[in-house]
């Protein structure tokens, strides 16, 4: 045995499920429950069994009326409770030998939501079983994973508060991240989960449970492009945890980049070759959006409807379900998070890169989720919602005429409102840096026949608005440059054009 490795090659001993390659006591299941385009019957049937008898009989779940209308109560749940009844149902597995008292509790409370929840305190709750109850443990969590008892994305989010719960479970199971990825890997080479799924195991689970051992047989073919050579070759999926540090920071600088030039190719390419990404993609490009102007989260809304076409739907939605769930982090940052993640995800819900009843199935980890959705519920909810939605960041531009008639319009509002900051607002949503000398040179030409109190408001602005970057330097200098080309033509209407101009450079540079 070398130094760190599980003991018997990580195939047995206390707190082990067999090893991840060891398929001896696993049932394969063909149908591929990971598949985007499956769809689960609205009744689902399985089989209950006995660990005691080969009898079984059918039983039907059927699916839960989504309600009209969301509050607070849709979600809540009493956690201690449910805790405390997922305990005793699991213990009373291995006292009767039966999982029918487990499905049958399972089955009564009709509440999909709360599906990952009790994934999670099951697993946790096993964890403590003897080595001589592990084979009932194993069965009752290939139940879970692979008989249609629970949905991919139900063990996926069970896994993920896993995860998050991992401090508290190692005070009573120390080896539980070791064993968690064991059972995340089993799940994973059964086909319940994708091999997405490898990826989302945090660093520190992944270090404590000795991953790159553990998962060493979760493979997949990745594609990478050499100079312009198409490559494709097998990878140790865990291994790629050990680099998602660097692998993040790409993806921020690619977006980066995508909100600087408006321009999707490099973000698409990059998710095309790399989709096992693709949750983190979604995430990021939200994440860098929220404190953005309405301009980047327009092109963020249509980079995921774009990314939608090459990415699974259950990418999506995981990528979704990470921006609720550290929302409350979030919104430490950008107090006004909640409220814009609200608009991203409805507006994701109208240009189907949603499943329709997201919202309904979204399941909660604090109560900042719950304001999230019933938000994004209100905006869907209006007759109006598909046309308000797809401008719910505001009118967009997209030619050169229509900046110029936005222009004309924030200059005339403010020589009659004397509303400074309103005009930098309006000025700072175009998000035109690299066009504001036309905006320069036709403001300084409208104060031309104006009064010297006039002429001073449009010195304040141009000032402000190069203080706060929304209008650089040279900007400025090119817009009066223009203006100076167009004296001997100005000079017709306003004969002074000349001494009007060379005073408000000396106001502008003083």
């Amino acid at each position: 045995m070398r130094p760190g490795e599980p003991k018997k090659g990580g195939g047995g001993g206390m707190f082990t499920w067999g090893r991840a390659d060891d398929m001896s006591n696993y049932k394969h299941i063909e149908e591929d429950l990971n598949d985007p385009n499956y769809e689960s019957d609205p009744s689902i049937e399985y089989h209950e069994s006995s660990l005691n008898s080969s009898s079984s009989k059918p039983v039907t779940i059927t699916s839960q009326a989504l309600p009209t209308s969301l509050t607070q109560e849709y979600w809540l749940f009493d956690h201690q409770e449910l805790r405390k009844e997922t305990r005793g149902k699991v213990d009373e597995v291995f006292t009767q030998g039966t999982y029918s008292g487990f499905i049958t509790w399972l089955r009564s409370l009709k509440r999909n939501k709360l599906h990952s929840y009790i994934f999670a305190r099951t697993v946790q709750v096993t964890l403590d079983k003897t080595e001589s109850e592990h084979e009932v443990a194993w069965g009752l969590l290939e139940l879970l994973s692979t008989a249609k008892l629970f949905t991919p994305r139900d063990i996926r989010r069970g896994f993920d508060r896993i995860y998050r719960n991992m401090n508290e479970i190692m005070i009573d199971a120390p080896n539980a991240p070791e064993i968690v990825l064991e059972l995340l890997a089993n799940t994973v080479i059964g086909k319940a989960l994708n091999t997405n799924s490898i990826i989302r195991v945090p660093s520190s689970v992944y270090n404590l449970g000795q991953g790159s051992y553990v998962l060493r047989n979760v493979k997949q073919e990745m594609v990478s492009v050499v100079d312009g050579v198409r490559n494709t070759q097998e990878i140790v999926v865990g291994d790629l945890i050990e680099t998602i540090a660097e692998t993040k920071e790409k993806i921020v600088e690619m977006i980066r980049e995508y909100y600087a030039s408006g321009v999707s190719e490099g973000v698409i390419e990059y998710t095309k070759m790399n989709k096992i990404y693709g949750s983190i993609v979604v995430r990021k490009a939200v994440e860098l959006a929220l404190d953005r102007n309405n301009k980047d989260k327009e092109l963020c809304s249509r980079l995921i409807g774009e990314l939608s076409g090459y990415c699974a739907p259950e990418t999506l939605v995981e990528g979704f379900d990470d921006i609720l769930w550290n929302s409350k982090e979030l919104i430490i940052d950008v107090p006004e998070a909640g409220d814009i993640i609200s608009k991203f995800l409805a507006r994701a819900i109208v240009d189907d890169c949603l499943p329709s009843n997201y919202i309904y199935e979204a399941e909660i980890m604090h109560d900042e989720n719950i304001e999230i959705l019933i938000s994004a519920f209100n905006l869907l909810k209006t007759k109006e919602a598909y046309t308000s939605l797809q401008s719910v960041w505001g009118p967009q531009v997209s030619s050169i005429d229509e900046f110029k008639q936005i222009f004309k319009t924030i200059i005339i509002e403010l020589f009659d409102s004397k509303d400074l900051k309103n005009a930098e607002e309006c000025l700072k949503e175009l998000a035109c840096k690299h066009y504001m000398h036309e905006f320069v040179k036709k403001i300084v030409e409208a104060v031309m026949d104006r009064d010297e109190n006039e002429e001073n408001i449009v010195v304040e602005l141009l000032k402000n608005l190069q203080i706060r970057g929304i209008v650089l330097e040279n900007q400025i200098a090119r817009g009066m440059e223009r203006v100076e080309e167009n004296l001997q033509q100005l000079a017709l209407d306003v004969p002074k054009a000349a001494d009007i101009l060379a005073r408000l450079k000396v106001k502008l540079n003083s």
